[in-house]
């Protein structure tokens, strides 16, 4: 066997330098922010491809709200719906191509619903719980399994749909002493239809996290902090 001289071995740890060089670069975050829409406020992915992100030309009182979709990971946008007025999506996801639910910043209708892939949108709120009990507004909580099963909560409760909205069910969810006020559930996730998670927090207080072993329909609490 040949020996390696010292010329050989400089040129094998430059070769090693420059693929650990472009290792490291190809990992590095992109900005994939479309420059005629440079302020963004939120996206949904349904995969390394597909998505949806809500963004602004400028930020100003006039100025409406834009729903972009990417089919290619953000090198090119396509414009799939524009507020009529000044407004937008407090939270958006999609599901799929073509099903996605959002969020309106709305008094009356802020439920909303897309079968086209957001090129329109239908007002799905269900105002015998939404707006009567004053359980859930504009700023609720959302997460969508699929297109039929879904969540909804705001102030402590839960709801559960099977059927893209058109009924809902209340799940259970633990009392807490708060005081005055009741805890806020800010986030949903889910692991797969059985297992998932909440995240809840009490005004001017504390956290805590909740979970669901059986599809959404009982929570408990499952923080390690004691609660008073």
């Amino acid at each position: 066997m040949k020996p390696i001289y010292k010329n050989q071995k400089s040129v094998i740890l430059t070769l090693l330098f420059l693929l650990i060089f472009t290792s490291a670069k190809s990992q590095q975050w992109q900005n994939i922010t479309p420059s005629e829409y440079p302020y963004v406020f939120g996206f949904s992915f349904i995969n390394p491809n597909q998505g949806w992100i809500r963004a602004y030309k400028e930020l100003s009182s006039n100025e409406p709200e834009r729903l972009l979709y990417t089919p290619d990971g953000g090198q090119t946008f396509d414009l799939r719906y524009t507020f009529d007025e000044v407004g937008g999506f407090m939270s958006l996801q999609m599901v799929d191509s073509l099903n996605g639910y959002g969020l309106v910043i709305r008094d009356d209708n802020f439920f909303w619903h897309t079968t086209d892939g957001g090129y329109t949108w239908q007002d799905i709120t269900d105002t015998t719980f939404m707006k009567k009990y004053g359980y859930v507004k504009s700023g609720a909580s959302i997460y969508f399994l699929n297109q039929d099963t879904g969540f909804i909560a705001d102030l402590r409760y839960i709801y559960k749909t099977t059927n893209g909205g058109q009924t809902w069910d209340i799940c259970y969810t633990p009392p807490v002493n708060t005081g005055n006020s009741n805890y806020l559930i800010n986030e949903i996730h889910f692991y797969n239809e059985k297992y998932g998670w909440a995240v809840c927090t009490i005004p001017y207080g504390y956290g805590f996290g909740m979970k669901t072993t059986d599809g959404g329909m009982n929570w408990a609490i499952c923080t390690s902090t004691d609660l008073p």
